[in-house]
């Protein structure tokens, strides 16, 4: 799956100065090689 400009909620906790924790939709506009080299880097299998 592409997830490049894909909409997903994200939750946001915990949260961090005066932001509010919920969850939220988050837009992906990296390229997939950067979201490829994150999942690797943290074990993320895709």
């Amino acid at each position: 799956m592409e997830y490049r400009w894909h909409i997903f909620l994200a939750n946001l906790d915990p949260i961090i100065g005066s932001e509010q924790g919920k969850t939220r939709p988050v837009l992906v506009i990296s390229d997939e090689e950067i979201i490829d080299a994150l999942c690797f880097q943290l074990g993320i299998i895709r």
